[in-house]
């Protein structure tokens, strides 16, 4: 500063300056100052205004760190549908020698290996989409009480035996619109926080409860209106200023050996869902992060996992046939082969347009399974182009990433079934199943 005030009296031209101040409540506060040297009698002076400018640069703060989490996004989502097609085949092909094998052979025991490392990466990719906003959410109303109560028993798993996990579950918390399997990330990536923060002891506690949010304390973070708060509490280390202030960045990190997305995946998920997330920590003093989901109006809630069909007996019954579409050879070969060997009749195309030259074909096709991202044409283009043709015709959309709206639309509304790649061969015959049995 000193030295700024020397260039000002050297110009003796206006001059504006950025600075902090503690002020007395200990609370740290920006000010911006303009100023211009003034001379009367002898006397030179400063003369100019101040202004407290700390909403401003907490904006500048927030919107650094959106640019930062959408570059990331971006480059997630630009890497997630190769890789994920790559993990497919990984997964698939090794799932089909794990059962070709002798239970407890050499082989079987390094093939286990493979699975583990491409299940790692397979969880890693989806961290990386969950927190740039790039997954396809299949939202629908749930009881969070419901889904914190059966998570408990696993959350005691994560955080270690030597951590009590007590529930405070409000019986009138209310709705809402979210994805139950990304509700269950969010509560696991916070129980590994939080054991990490109380390595011997302590307590985890969770609780659901009706927020009204008009309390100016929270710092504009969440808009006024009616929320449910899920709040994770522990009684760990806690966390200082300095940590905090990085504490959603991807890649930000206190422990050693860890990726450093799991706090940024949650914050993905919560902003992809509508919700707001907050945190009050202190050294020495735990911490408490308060996760606000928008309300919404009272309805048949659904927090069950979806089932899973048993392996083989497809929709044999008047018969299943079945149009793969995947311009990566290898994967659309595994989905053909495991489709065969529960019973459908497959056909199969690399791209939009051999698709078109398949159904044009007086072949019978129940049900369009096909790869979103293709060339010559995106997977919606094609099914609502097929559609017009084979009314009866149903669709399931597989992707590892997409920025297709108008698909992702239909998707979170309940209208098409998505199968994520990497997926397994219980889920592919779930999804079909569940699709040709409507």
């Amino acid at each position: 500063m000193a030295e700024q005030i020397s260039v000002a009296i050297e110009t003796r031209s206006e001059h504006e300056i950025e600075f902090r101040v503690i002020r007395p409540d200990g609370r740290t506060v920006w000010i911006a100052g303009k100023a211009r040297l003034v001379e009367a009698g002898g006397v030179r002076r400063f003369v100019g205004v101040t202004a407290d400018i700390s909403e401003r640069k907490r904006l500048q703060d927030e919107l650094h760190r959106a640019q930062t989490m959408e570059a990331v996004g971006r480059l997630a989502g630009g890497i997630a549908h190769d890789f994920n097609n790559l993990l497919t085949i990984v997964l698939g092909y090794s799932e089909l020698l794990t059962e070709a094998l002798e239970p407890g052979s050499g082989p079987m025991a390094d093939l286990r290996e493979i699975q583990q490392a491409a299940g790692r990466a397979r969880d890693l990719t989806a961290q990386l989409l969950a927190f740039g906003r790039r997954q396809l959410l299949q939202a629908r109303t749930l009881d969070l009480n419901r889904i914190v109560a059966g998570a408990t028993g696993r959350l005691r798993e994560v955080v270690g035996q030597g951590v009590r996990v007590v529930t405070r579950l409000d019986p009138e918390a209310a709705p809402i619109l979210a994805d139950p399997a990304q509700l269950e990330r969010i509560l696991t990536n916070l129980a590994a926080n939080a054991g990490d923060a109380m390595p011997h002891d302590g307590t985890l506690t969770l609780e659901t409860r009706n927020i009204h949010a008009d309390d100016p304390r929270l710092g504009g973070v969440v808009p006024a209106g009616e929320y449910v708060a899920l709040v994770v509490t522990d009684t760990g280390a806690g966390m200082d200023a300095a940590t905090q202030a990085h504490l959603f960045e991807p890649f930000f990190t206190t422990r050693e050996g860890a990726a450093g997305l799991g706090l940024a995946t949650v914050y993905g998920i919560v902003k992809q869902s509508g919700g707001y997330v907050t945190v009050r920590s202190a050294p020495g003093q735990g911490s408490s992060f308060r996760i606000y989901f928008p309300r919404v109006e009272a309805a048949a809630t659904d927090s069950r996992p979806r089932e899973k069909a048993p392996r083989g007996g497809g929709w044999r019954e008047p018969g299943g046939h079945v149009l793969v579409v995947d311009d990566t050879e290898a994967v659309r070969k595994l989905a053909r082969t495991l489709l065969e060997q529960d019973g459908y009749d497959v056909l199969e195309a690399a791209d939009a347009a051999e698709a078109r030259q398949v159904a044009a074909g007086s072949f019978r096709i129940d049900l369009l399974l096909t790869d979103l991202v293709m060339p010559g044409g995106s997977g919606a283009g094609l099914y609502a182009e097929l559609a017009r043709s084979r009314p009866g015709l149903r669709v399931i959309y597989m992707s590892g990433y997409t920025d297709d709206a108008a698909a992702r639309d239909r998707i979170a509304a309940g209208a098409a079934l998505f199968l994520q790649k990497p997926f397994t061969r219980a889920a592919l015959a779930a999804t079909v199943r569940e699709v040709l049995d409507a």
